[in-house]
C-alpha cells in the first residue's frame, strides 16, 4: 500500500488526501518524523480541513511535544467545531501533559455530540481520573449502548464500582464483562485483539491470573509495537493494565518503563501514572517512583 501511495505522490505532489495517507502509514510504522512531515504537508494543502489539522496534533501527541500538539487540535476545533472527536483529542492532551483536569472537563463540557458511546467513554475515564466514582457510574448509566468504542460498558462499570469499594457489585460486572466477551470472541472473525485484551482485564479483576495473561498475551502477538507503532501502544497500555490488576507488577513496570521511552505520549505519560487509578497498585513500588523521578515534568 505504501509503494502505491508513493508512486501516487510522485504524479500528484500537492494533492493533500495522498499525503496524509502517508503520514498515517509511516506513523503505522513508527516513522514519526516521516508521518509528522507528511501530515502537516497535506494540512499545509488543505488549510481548511479539521482532519488534518488534527491528525497533526495527535501525532504531536504521540510524540509527547504536547504544547504544539495543543495547538494543532485546538485549531482543528476552530476549523471544524462540530467535529466530536478533537474534543476527545484535546481532553486527552490535558490529561498527558500535565493532568490538568479543570482544562479537561471544560473540554468535555464544550463537546458537541455528548451521548455518542464514544463520549460516554471519554466522560467516564474524566470521572475516575477526578475519582469521583460516584459520578463515573452516573454517567455510565445514562449510557444507553453496550459499548464504550470498542469496549464493554459492563466493564467499566465494573472498575468505577471496585474503586468505589463496591466489591460484590464489581464482581458482578466483571463476570458479565467476561460472558460478553467471551461471546464476541466466539464470533468475531477480523482484529479480535481489542477483545481478547478486554477479556484479559476482566479475568485479571476475577483473580484469574492465568487466563488474564493468556488472553493479554494473545493480543501482544496480534498487534506487536514491532508492526503498528500506533495501535500497538495503545494496546500496550491496557495490557500494562491488565499485568497490574493480576497483581504481576514487575510485568506492568517492564511494559510502562518501554511505552516511556518511546512515542507513547497519547495513553502513557508521567501525568497519566500519576492521576490514573488503574495504576495505584504499583505506587510504592520503587522502580514506579523510580519511573515518575526519570521522567519530570519538563520532560513530559
Amino acid at each position: 500500500a505504501l509503494s502505491e501511495l508513493e508512486a501516487a505522490k510522485q504524479d500528484l505532489p500537492s494533492d493533500p488526501e495522498v499525503n496524509f495517507l502517508i503520514g498515517l502509514v509511516n506513523r503505522r510504522q513508527g516513522r514519526w518524523d516521516a508521518g509528522l512531515a507528511n501530515i502537516r504537508k497535506a494540512s499545509h494543502l488543505d488549510p481548511r480541513s479539521g482532519l488534518y489539522c488534527l491528525e497533526v496534533g495527535t501525532t504531536l501527541a504521540f510524540m509527547r511535544r504536547y504544547e504544539e500538539a495543543r495547538y494543532f487540535v485546538k485549531k482543528s476545533v476552530e476549523l471544524a467545531p462540530d467535529q466530536e472527536f478533537a474534543y476527545r483529542v484535546l481532553a486527552q492532551v490535558f490529561w498527558a501533559e500535565s493532568g490538568d483536569l479543570v482544562q479537561a472537563r471544560s473540554t468535555m463540557e464544550a463537546m458537541p455530540r455528548r451521548e455518542t458511546p464514544s463520549s460516554f467513554q471519554s466522560r467516564t475515564i474524566q470521572c475516575l481520573l477526578e475519582r469521583d466514582y460516584s459520578s463515573a457510574l452516573r454517567v455510565l448509566s445514562s449510557a444507553p449502548d453496550e459499548l464504550l468504542w470498542r469496549e464493554p460498558k459492563v466493564l467499566w462499570v465494573g472498575l468505577a464500582h471496585e474503586l468505589n469499594g463496591d466489591v460484590d457489585k464489581a464482581r458482578d460486572a466483571y463476570e458479565r464483562g467476561r460472558e460478553v466477551l467471551t461471546l464476541r470472541l466466539e464470533s468475531e472473525l477480523a482484529d479480535p485483539w481489542w477483545s481478547h485484551c478486554q477479556l484479559g482485564l476482566a479475568l485479571a479483576h476475577l483473580g484469574d491470573a492465568v487466563g488474564a495473561f493468556r488472553e493479554a498475551h494473545l493480543a501482544e502477538e496480534s498487534v506487536p509495537l514491532s508492526k503498528d507503532a500506533v495501535f500497538g501502544s495503545l494496546l500496550a497500555v491496557r495490557v500494562a493494565e491488565v499485568h497490574t490488576a493480576a497483581g504481576d507488577h514487575g510485568g506492568a513496570l517492564d511494559r510502562i518503563e518501554h511505552l516511556m521511552s518511546i512515542p507513547a505520549g497519547f495513553a502513557m505519560s508521567r501525568s497519566i501514572l500519576e492521576l490514573d487509578p488503574a495504576w495505584d497498585p504499583l505506587r510504592d513500588h520503587p522502580r514506579f517512583q523510580e519511573i515518575l523521578e526519570k521522567y519530570n515534568v519538563a520532560a513530559n
